[in-house]
């Protein structure tokens, strides 16, 4: 079993935190989460002291991704697709 894979059996998504950008607020991200029982958690528009939350928590989700993509070999080309998986 892959790493990757051993990761999507280990580990669940629970909530899904955004700042109400353009760029994850919309029809179909909203039905993703929705269907993997993932929950949105969105900040208060134009506070800075929420959107740090974010900026941090997509700090670590961005770690994590690249240690994911180095442990599986793959190639930097790749890193837009790791990272949407």
């Amino acid at each position: 079993m892959t790493l990757v894979r051993q990761l999507e059996k280990d580990f669940k998504v629970k909530m899904f935190s955004s700042d109400q950008g353009g760029e994850f607020l919309n029809a179909k991200l909203t039905e993703f989460l929705s269907e993997h029982g993932i929950r949105l958690l969105t900040t208060n528009a134009y506070t800075p002291e929420e959107n740090c939350l974010v900026e941090k928590l997509n700090g670590k989700l961005l770690s994590k991704v690249r240690a994911i993509r180095d442990a599986a070999n793959l190639p930097a080309c790749l890193w837009g697709r790791s990272f949407t998986t």
